[in-house]
């Protein structure tokens, strides 16, 4: 499942590993500037990833031009420069739950929203697949895309936690 393979993701990171167009990589890095100095739990940044995947050149200068640092920050496996060869090792290593992060999303200031008590707006309209309503809210509240919406087991596990990009992708977006 898609969940179990990429749960601490930014949209940034998202839409790269599942080929995004240059104009929704450009509308993500407007509506949150500071997601592409961001690492995702595989400690890669955006520039990384676009790298990594073998992301047309468009994107990548794009990603470039918004973080030119990137270029020069090393990925996990210490390599400044990846080609398209190379392969991405899997795991965080940090041995932390999902419990323990979300307590550090808290710290740092993340909103989390439970998916039965508090559905986020936007969330709806992803749901709904009412996509031109979608992008309207996202004009007007661009930070509601660092919305994390969240799922519980009875048991008062996680079940998934997912951002309104995740939820694009599940529900198709165009």
């Amino acid at each position: 499942h898609i969940f179990r393979l990429y749960t601490r993701l930014l949209p940034i990171h998202a839409a790269i590993i599942f080929n995004a167009p240059c104009d929704v990589i450009n509308t993500l890095l407007f509506a949150y500037p500071e997601g592409i100095k961001c690492r995702d739990d595989q400690g890669m940044l955006p520039y990384h990833l676009a790298k990594w995947k073998g992301s047309p050149d468009d994107i990548v200068d794009a990603l470039k031009a918004a973080f030119p640092e990137a270029a020069a920050v090393k990925d996990p496996s210490g390599r400044v420069k990846l080609n398209h060869s190379q392969t991405l090792k899997t795991g965080s290593g940090s041995g932390s739950s999902d419990d323990d992060t979300l307590t550090k999303a808290r710290e740092n200031n993340i909103v989390i929203c439970d998916y039965d008590l508090n559905r986020p707006h936007l969330f709806k309209l992803i749901e709904s697949k009412k996509w031109n309503e979608t992008l309207e809210h996202l004009d007007e509240k661009p930070e509601d895309a660092e919305t994390w919406v969240r799922r519980r087991k009875e048991d008062g596990s996680v079940k998934w936690r997912l951002l309104p990009i995740h939820a694009a992708i599940i529900f198709q977006a165009p």
